[in-house]
């Protein structure tokens, strides 16, 4: 049996499968600290029955600072492996959602994906013939700058929203406050279509899912700034939700 998992901001998810099949997802929420996880990991072991762990496969953002910083300051994999006392296989959380939307979900039947992420933080990846795109330091669309050399986050991202806006996006009820998040989201979108030429763009997130947020107010802006490509690509809403990135750790579990 394997062990699935995906760490992200706000949530833990881990669940165990076979070799094709997620068996039984569980859902925490995430501890303040490192430890504190490894905890709720190795509890998570007990409460799904595994004995025996053939291959631990999962995602965690690979941010450095801030909320996020809290997987890739630390040695992650190291740590899993000891506790699991199985092989460990980690990718960005984005890319495994990524792969899944390319695989089994918006995204299925196209060649080239790009998928990006509106929750805790911002994230994303480019998906080739359903393989996450080879790359040398990874994909970080947060990490594009602005015209006044603020990252993209700062306004698309659970956390920017928080700090820049000074409430949650869920207590966020200002309009132009949402048409200027709307209208970053759709610089973001723009650059992804030109960086990455993409057959479709998958969003996923609960930013994107957000009801303050309008598909084809973003669709507009796109459409009505766009003059990168001959055509703008297919812009589609995520439809595996908070499962992609567990979904996304089976494929990849098959694939390597």
């Amino acid at each position: 049996m394997n062990l699935l998992f995906d760490f992200g901001g706000t949530n833990l998810r881990i669940a165990s499968a076979d070799k094709n099949k997620i068996k039984e997802v569980l859902f925490f929420p995430v501890a303040k600290t490192f430890q504190g996880n490894l905890q709720i990991f190795r509890a998570a072991i007990t409460e799904l029955g595994l004995n025996k762990i053939d291959k631990v496969v999962g995602g965690v953002p690979r941010y450095k600072r801030g909320q996020l910083s809290i997987w890739g300051k630390n040695p992650t994999a190291k740590v899993l492996a000891k506790i699991a006392k199985a092989k460990v296989i980690i990718e960005n959380d984005a890319a495994l959602a990524g792969l899944a939307e390319s695989q089994i979900g918006a995204g299925k039947g196209k060649s080239i994906v790009g998928y990006l992420t509106f929750s805790t933080g911002l994230g994303g990846a480019k998906i080739v013939n359903g393989k996450i795109d080879a790359n040398a330091f990874g994909f970080e669309p947060r990490l594009g700058l602005r015209d006044n050399f603020t990252s993209y986050d700062e306004l698309v991202s659970g956390r920017g929203i928080k700090r820049h806006f000074g409430t949650k996006p869920e207590n966020l009820k200002d309009k132009k406050a949402w048409k200027k998040i709307e209208e970053s989201i759709a610089l973001e979108i723009n650059n992804a279509a030109a960086f990455w030429s993409p057959d479709v763009i998958v969003l996923g997130g609960p930013i994107i899912h957000n009801k303050n947020i309008s598909l084809s107010r973003i669709q507009n802006i796109i459409k009505k700034n766009f003059k990168i490509t001959r055509k703008v690509p297919k812009i589609v809403l995520s439809k595996l939700d908070q499962l992609a990135g567990l979904y996304g750790a089976l494929i990849l579990s098959m694939q390597k």
